[in-house]
């Protein structure tokens, strides 16, 4: 019997399940017979603002795209510099450099968030913003770093996209900088059907720059960033589940603790305070290769989030900037990888993963005392 096969994510699971809804949703839009930045949209701009507790909410067409019309509206261009950490993906560092902007990195602290103590390194006279990401789904410093930005008069951009239902210290990820950008990527804790995005703010008049930046722009050149009327009917119908999801991922998250307590594998730690999203399981393993080997072997697939550091990524090293030393984010980029969690996982996927992972480890001899706090 060939050993049960578990993807690292399947988001056509959950869509098969909602299609009924689905087909609801497309005649509802196909019926109104406009299909860009109509009542759907505004119902979901304000439905994630009442979500996220922000006043002010426009939906674009991507993550990346929230990033950048950011930038934009705050006036964030040629020859600024905006600092962010240089262990995230690709597409945060590309909305920088869209902008016309320059990409500063800097060091992560051991849960992969951006090191305040790094950031602060790495600002200089060029500096215009800062751009935490709160990766995986785990909040960085955010008093530090808006501390940080106050000081150095800088704006505060979060990139939201792993870490919608996140929380510091109660607040809501997203609620602590300038603005905030957020991705509804088909993997994301609230997902789309394709690419989708959304920018939030406290600020009226940065918001109606962001819509002007959106739709090409008024008195400055902007972009073409809107969100469908497909996409917001879907998510709108999401987010009204996206607390159960939640439910389900941080049941699969306390399995996982509980499972590899006392083997050598080792979750990212998480910091008292910070109700972690579970975008991600991230643990580090020290010979990574064979790791992923032997569990693609049984049957598992696994992911790198990510690798290399962007000072060492190809496509990018000379576009960066790299004024400080990157010892975190160089360890994490090549030790973490991803294990599967998605809110549609089996019982018997999970029961197969820590299988595969408990087999591949050598048991410690004492239990390390308990699991991580996402608390």
């Amino acid at each position: 019997m060939s050993p049960l096969r578990v993807p690292f994510a399947d988001p056509g699971r959950a869509a098969q399940a909602e299609m009924g809804e689905i087909r609801l949703a497309l005649e509802r839009v196909v019926d109104r017979g406009w299909f860009v930045l109509d009542e759907e949209v505004r119902a979901f701009e304000a439905e994630f603002a009442v979500a996220c507790h922000r006043p002010h909410v426009v939906a674009v067409a991507t993550g990346t795209d929230a990033i950048e019309i950011s930038l934009r509206a705050l006036g964030v261009g040629a020859g600024d510099e905006v600092v962010t950490q240089a262990n995230t993906c690709v597409p945060t560092i590309a909305a920088i450099a869209r902008a016309g902007a320059i990409p500063v990195l800097c060091d992560a602290d051991s849960t992969g968030a951006m090191s305040a103590e790094s950031a602060a390194d790495a600002v200089s006279t060029a500096t215009r913003a800062l751009l935490p990401v709160h990766l995986y789904g785990h909040c960085a410093d955010m008093p530090a770093l808006c501390g940080l930005a106050r000081d150095r008069r800088l704006h505060v951009i979060e990139d939201c996209a792993h870490a919608f239902g996140a929380t510091l210290h109660g607040r809501p990820a997203g609620s602590f900088g300038t603005i905030a950008a957020f991705s509804f990527y088909p993997t994301k804790q609230l997902a789309a059907l394709g690419d989708a995005g959304a920018i939030a703010t406290d600020d009226a008049a940065l918001a109606a720059r962001v819509r002007a930046v959106r739709a090409y722009g008024e008195t400055d050149p902007g972009v073409n960033s809107r969100m469908d009327e497909l996409q917001a009917a879907f998510l709108r119908g999401r987010l009204t589940r996206v607390d159960a999801d939640a439910q389900r991922r941080e049941a699969l998250a306390d399995r996982y603790d509980e499972a590899f307590s006392d083997t050598a594998v080792s979750p990212l730690p998480r910091h008292p305070g910070r109700g972690h999203a579970l975008h991600l399981y991230v643990i580090e393993v020290a010979r990574r290769d064979s790791f992923r080997r032997a569990l693609h072997d049984a049957g598992v697939a696994t992911g790198v989030h990510y690798a290399p550091a962007l000072n060492a990524a190809p496509a990018w090293r000379q576009v960066v900037k790299t004024p400080v030393p990157l010892p975190m984010a160089e360890r994490l980029a090549g030790r973490v990888v991803s294990l599967p969690l998605f809110s549609t996982m089996r019982d018997a996927e999970q029961a197969a993963v820590v299988a595969a992972v408990v087999g591949s480890q050598p048991r410690r001899s004492h239990s390390r005392g308990g699991s991580p706090s996402r608390t």
